[in-house]
């Protein structure tokens, strides 16, 4: 890495090019990292620019890494993706392509990798144990944990086959089109963050699968703008107080002799948001009400169907879900959770009669759980917002060990005496180190590459509600102290932290620092997550209020830091959310904000979709003032004063290409001039090399434009 260079240099736009090409310095990084049961530490690797993931094994105990495999090795002409896995990928936010995911099966010791419509079984030396014949239109292969059968989704049904051959067999299907078996409804998938609709019962004899039935939500339709001879894609689409998909669950045996219908309230419960079938644990399902506010963890008797209440949490507000899986004690003694009741996240142990014992102090600063074992459970953690450490918790007495512990953002994988941690912070790219047995750390190879300068960010703390804020200052106002315009780079949303002690999203902000001599700023407010329930929940019932204050006190809060910001002079951008709050600013406060770029943003809360929406906003038929107060709509009609740039996706399934229209259309009846620039095509990652470049440039120019 280089120091900090001279402005000229960082104008180069060649930068935007290896940002776009190395995805944001992304590729090459060793991902998705699992520990096999021998030590061996097994993870996916692309080039620095070649966005195709090849499967990797390091040895610990010589230190030597090995290719295992990639996807032109195991199929041969290349992988060929159903529109079901494009969608799948496109949920998870994928940049990679190739071989983009694996597990560890037979007690983590052989690999199981699926490849389109392929799945192979794999040894630690990256041979081919099991190729199971499958269909080329299968999805999401997996096999049980016996490596008897493999079970995947033809059509919307869901087949089992011999792993050796043998078979197939129909375990449940529908003539209708919009009843599935076995794959997550799309809320599942896009605000839940459970992307399976089947689970294997430990040793291999049933399956729990998934039933969702679309017949009822609202279908919208989804096409190529650009290519208007191509026939649309009808899209079910669930919008808030609309009809949401009717999710069943049933268990069937594997051998197709029997099926069982779970029953729980599925009336007063309807969301089934994670499910687990341990191999030492009961089979377990989270499921919620409507609104959030209630859920219960049930666990299932498969014999029968029948569930049993191991415990209810209910929050006046909402109720985040666990971030991951339902954990169960190797030994199924005690479920692993992570309780808001106390207003801080604690960890609990929920024994099989539902009670429950705290282990850790609310002090902690508990963000996630990422593994359990007999002894202790490994966690996410920090009492300061901007950093993520990971820690050992001993369940016995709930003492706490950091196995990482800096200013940062860690993670972790591990097992059998090997952690691997994975590490960045304000000053380094993020790295990834292994050590076993307590002994020194190593580091895992990267083909990464490293930005051609330094962010230089700085975090601070501001005002009485202490809003964390990141700041990028430009060159020249440390050389020149005078006054400085600001780009005010938001997002601002529930469930999104971006001020973070992590340099990722902060070489792009260094670039726009220099290039259009801005200082971009970063503002956490009320209602991101990292600072307790009060905090989060603070926007309750109201999108734009609490947001939009935070934004203007935080930046004026800053100014009274670094007085040299010159706040007649903001301009603010954003996506997704931040796309929305980009264009409330220069709605509502003109006065602070001279001009926006609002890319895909929401503008019309009634037309997202359910999950996410009525957890903060509720039911429409409830509290309609509460979408009224967030929407843009109504501030649109009334006119507009400063620049505003709308950009989106064409193709995009989440933030759908309508919302934008519909704003720009409001604009053009009151006389208001705005642009509107449709990505042709684009989803809403909207990654493509060029359109990446094109639209930084566009943007610098725009700052450019409005602040002179």
């Amino acid at each position: 890495m280089t120091d900090n260079v001279a402005p000229e240099r960082r104008a180069d736009t060649e930068f935007l090019r290896q940002l776009a090409r190395t995805r944001r310095f992304s590729l090459g990084r060793p991902s998705a990292i699992q520990v096999a049961s021998d030590g061996t530490v097994v993870f996916l690797r692309s080039g620095s620019r070649d966005p195709e993931n090849a499967l990797w094994a390091l040895d610990t105990d010589s230190g030597e890494e090995r290719r295992l495999a990639s996807s032109a090795d195991l199929v041969e002409g290349g992988v060929s993706l159903t529109e079901a896995e494009k969608e799948r990928r496109e949920r998870l936010r994928l940049r990679t392509t190739g071989i983009t995911s694996f597990s560890l099966v037979a007690e983590d010791t052989l690999l199981a990798v699926p490849l389109g419509g392929h799945l192979f079984v794999l040894d630690l030396d990256g041979g081919v144990v099991l190729e199971p014949p499958l269909p080329e239109e299968a999805v999401d292969p997996r096999p049980d944990p016996a490596l008897e059968r493999v079970a995947y989704i033809l059509g919307g049904d869901l087949w089992v086959s011999g792993m050796s051959g043998g078979g197939p067999l129909c375990l449940a299907g529908s003539d209708d089109p919009d009843v599935v078996w076995g794959l997550a409804e799309y809320v599942a998938r896009e605000e839940m963050g459970r992307l399976e609709g089947f689970w294997w019962e430990g040793d291999g004899s049933r399956i729990v699968a998934a039933c969702v039935d679309t017949r009822d939500v609202e279908k919208w339709w989804l096409s190529d703008l650009a290519n208007p001879g191509g026939a649309p894609r009808a899209w079910p689409y669930p919008r808030p107080g609309r009809a949401n998909a009717d999710v069943r669950l049933a268990v069937f045996g594997a051998d197709g002799a029997s099926r069982v219908d779970v029953d729980w309230d599925r009336e007063a419960f309807p969301y089934v948001a994670r499910v687990a079938w341990p191999a030492g644990g009961p089979l377990t399902v989270l499921v919620q009400d409507r609104v959030q506010q209630r859920e219960q963890v049930r666990t299932v008797d498969p014999d029968t169907g029948r569930t049993t209440l191991l415990f209810e949490e209910a929050d006046p507000a909402w109720l985040n879900l666990p971030a991951g899986p339902l954990r169960w004690l190797p030994d199924g003694s005690a479920l692993v959770w992570v309780s808001e009741a106390s207003g801080r996240p604690v960890l609990q142990l929920v024994d099989r009669s539902g009670a429950r014992r705290d282990v850790t102090q609310p002090e902690l600063g508990l963000r996630r759980v990422l593994a359990a074992d007999a002894d202790r459970v490994v966690v996410v953690a920090s009492p300061e917002p901007t950093e993520e450490s990971v820690a050992s918790v001993d369940l016995r007495d709930g003492s706490v060990t950091w196995i990482e512990r800096r200013p940062g953002i860690g993670s972790w994988a591990g097992g059998v005496g090997i952690d691997v941690v994975t590490f960045t912070s304000l000053d380094a790219s993020p790295k990834v180190r292994w050590r076993k047995d307590g002994g020194e750390w190593t580091d895992v190879h990267s083909e990464a590459e490293e930005p051609p300068f330094d962010p230089d960010a700085v975090i601070v703390c501001l005002g009485e509600r202490a809003l964390r804020a990141s700041v990028v200052l430009p060159v020249q106002a440390a050389a020149e102290p005078s006054s400085v315009p600001v780009l005010l780079d938001v997002y601002a949303g529930p469930h999104v932290q971006r001020v973070l002690k992590s340099r990722d999203d902060l070489v792009l902000a260094r670039w726009f620092a220099d290039y259009a001599s801005v200082a971009v700023v970063t503002i956490d407010g009320r209602g991101t997550p990292g600072r307790g329930r009060d905090w989060e929940r603070a926007l309750r019932g109201d999108f734009s209020g609490v947001t939009l204050e935070d934004q203007v006190a935080g930046l004026e809060a800053l100014a009274e830091v670094y007085p040299q910001l010159d706040l007649t002079r903001v301009v603010v951008r954003g996506w997704s959310f931040g796309g929305y709050m980009a264009a409330l600013c220069v709605l509502r406060r003109p006065d602070i904000f001279k001009g926006a770029i609002a890319g895909a943003p929401v503008t019309d809360w009634l037309d997202y979709d359910t999950h996410y929406t009525e957890r903060y906003l509720g039911l429409p038929g409830d509290d309609p003032d509460a979408y009224r107060r967030s929407s843009l709509l109504d501030d649109a009609g009334r006119g507009l004063d400063r620049p505003l740039l709308i950009v989106h996706g064409t193709a995009d399934d989440n933030v759908f290409f309508s919302h934008s229209v519909r704003l720009s259309d409001a604009l053009l009846r009151v006389g208001a001039e705005h642009s509107l620039i449709p990505l042709a095509g684009m989803t809403h990652m909207a990654d493509d090399e060029e359109v990446t470049i094109r639209l930084a440039e566009l943007t610098a120019r725009f700052i450019e434009d409005v602040l002179g």
